[in-house]
């Protein structure tokens, strides 16, 4: 097995087929380990900082850990540790093995690093993460790091829309009648991988956001200049992926209300929502959300609707939780042990392993 090592943005760009393939044959990767998140975090990031370790077997990618170095405070130092923030991408075939071989060429490669933090784990990353550590008699800790909300849409019309709240399927409802009596609505959905259309729906989309509250307190993708560039990257890089649709709600011609999703393994992931408050009495944002979700229980070929956040507003569907982890893996360096010591000190009394498959209460967080 071959351990590549790439930290420069055209050595990336070269293994974008590679790396896109890998990610079509796993099982249901999570979408923040496609290349669409981690070119964009590479190509807008501080300049040298990430890492992407690559594994080949018999000359084929088989797995990838992309993460980039940062600067902690640690007993009042700051100190380099290295984040990972997404799931490991790994070939179905020998993935522990692999894994394994991904985590001793990180260490090696940023050794002088206090230690490796995957930020956002999801179960089955956990898991896979855990057997291997164990194998390798690794130094690890970890803790809860929130949940998002994720929405089954296979199931029928009629199940999907009995399993609401009646109350608020009713004002869903009278919203989006009383709208249609005073404007003329359309929904459209755009699910094209042509770079010119997406590009043009992202600078509507920008537009729209900056129209409300958030262009207002200058917290809009247009004022956040490394945001903003993170997620025109995305959108470019989904587009050559063949991962990006987008949802509209138009009133009398114009955007009200507008997702930017991505669709793989038959989940669409909708990372980011913006609508105009002009039309804030109707509610176009929730208006759009049941459109969509409506829109994926009629699709055979998507399964559920996951906003990766927890996001309060999803309360109104019943979402289900998805519970991420956060684990510090540390090295045999003195100061690496004595920050996981620590780091164990400061949590002294939480006992984060009680319950291993849900937090404890108090701990019970959404992802933001």
């Amino acid at each position: 097995m071959a351990i590549r090592i790439i930290s420069d943005l055209a050595e990336l760009k070269s293994i974008e087929g590679a790396y896109e393939a890998l990610f079509r044959s796993c099982g249901r990767p999570h979408i923040k380990s496609s290349f669409p998140f981690v070119f964009a975090d590479a190509a807008t990031g501080t300049p040298g900082a990430w890492r992407c370790i690559a594994a080949y077997q018999d000359g084929a990618l088989a797995g990838c850990l992309y993460g980039r170095r940062e600067y902690r405070k640690v007993m009042r130092l700051s100190l380099p540790v290295f984040e990972i923030h997404a799931d490991p991408l790994l070939a179905e075939q020998d993935g522990d093995r692999v894994l394994e071989r991904l985590i001793g060429a990180l260490q090696v490669e940023q050794q002088d690093c206090l230690y490796v933090v995957f930020r956002s784990l999801g179960p089955a990353g956990f898991d896979a993460l855990e057997r291997c550590l164990r194998r390798m008699n690794s130094r690890y800790a970890w803790q809860w790091a929130g949940y998002g909300f994720h929405i089954d849409t296979a199931v029928s019309e009629e199940a999907f829309l009995k399993g609401l709240d009646g109350k608020k399927r009713r004002e869903i409802d009278r919203r989006a009648r009383r709208l249609g009596t005073e404007r003329v609505v359309e929904y459209v959905c755009d699910e094209d991988s042509n770079p010119e259309l997406n590009a043009r729906r992202y600078e509507e989309f920008l537009a729209l956001e900056d129209s409300g509250w958030k262009g207002g307190n200058q917290s809009s993708l247009r004022h956040r200049a490394a945001l903003g560039r993170f997620y025109r990257e995305l959108v470019a890089s989904a587009s050559r992926a063949g991962l990006s649709v987008w949802h509209t709600l138009r009133i009398d011609g114009r955007p009200a209300a507008m997702g930017l999703c991505l669709r793989s393994h038959g989940t669409l992931w909708w990372p980011k929502v913006a609508y105009d408050e002009a039309h804030a009495r109707n509610c176009p944002g929730i208006l759009l959300t049941h459109h969509l979700l409506k829109w994926c229980v009629a699709r055979s070929d998507i399964h559920e609707m996951n906003g990766i956040s927890g996001a309060a507003w999803m309360e109104t569907w019943n979402p289900r939780k998805t519970h991420y982890r956060y684990l510090n893996l540390f090295n045999d360096t003195l100061k690496s042990q004595l920050a996981g010591h620590a780091l164990r000190m400061r949590s002294a009394g939480q006992d984060w392993r009680r319950d291993r498959d849900a937090p404890p209460t108090g701990y019970d967080k959404p992802c933001l």
